[in-house]
């Protein structure tokens, strides 16, 4: 997320950052 969470805009770089980071576990919420 890269703004509020229920609102904001969502993108994959969040992801990324977190994972080059050392990040092992990502948790993906889908809203439809």
């Amino acid at each position: 997320l890269l703004g509020r969470q229920v609102r904001g805009i969502s993108s994959v770089e969040g992801y990324i950052s977190a994972l080059e980071r050392g990040c092992r576990c990502v948790e993906v919420d889908c809203w439809d």
